[in-house]
């Protein structure tokens, strides 16, 4: 009777065991499971944080960006501003004022080279002479040209609607450079021919003086 009883105590025994372990896997389940699911929250809130900082700097870099693209854009529209501005100051008149200023320029400069080319063809220089005064001549009176067709160059800068004004006032002031130096061209040569003329004429009386 008493082994009967004390079997029967023994699975008693075994049972609660075993209910309590049931429990306490239960409720090790149960605090593994709160704490995953603590975990992902956490993490879930983070990245949630993460897009959020993400978001902010990229649209803080957008707003930056575009805050100097349109600084930049209006330096460099003001900057032009400018310079048109300065160069409108630096060509005053139009081009005919232009013009009429250069070609008095010329003229006034051929008139005294001119008058220089005929002296020192009269005083029998040689015709390499003739030549390298002739070419400095010439030299002056293009510079002179390429000054007046460069303000005018500036002046349709200015304007471009008025280009094609810009190049017959521009071929006009370079056809009286082309007309002048010309002309001085053929003083140097006809002089030069004739000096050459007139040595070879000395030469020959020269020679005939001789048998004479």
């Amino acid at each position: 009777m008493r082994k009967v009883y004390f079997a029967f105590i023994l699975v008693l025994l075994c049972g609660t065991i075993m209910a309590c372990g049931s429990r306490s896997d239960t409720a090790s389940s149960t605090t593994n499971s709160t704490n995953s699911q603590t975990t992902k929250n956490g993490t879930a809130t983070t990245s949630t944080k993460a897009a959020s900082s993400t978001s902010k700097a990229t649209t803080k870099a957008e707003s930056s960006s575009t805050s100097k693209a349109t600084t930049k854009a209006t330096t460099a529209t003001t900057a032009k501003a400018a310079t048109t501005e300065a160069t409108t100051a630096a060509v005053s008149g139009s081009y005919e004022d232009i013009y009429n200023e250069y070609s008095a320029a010329l003229a006034e400069k051929y008139a005294v080279f001119e008058q220089e080319m005929n002296d020192e063809c009269a005083a029998g220089k040689s015709m390499n002479e003739l030549a390298e005064s002739c070419a400095a001549k010439v030299d002056v009176l293009a510079n002179i040209s390429a000054e007046g067709v460069d303000k005018m160059a500036k002046l349709a800068v200015v304007l471009p609607a008025t280009y094609n004004d810009y190049t017959e006032w521009a071929t006009k002031l370079e056809s009286e450079y082309i007309s002048d130096g010309t002309n001085l061209e053929n003083i140097y040569i006809n002089g030069a021919l004739n000096n050459s003329m007139n040595d070879y004429q000395n030469q020959i009386n020269d020679i005939l003086s001789q048998f004479y």
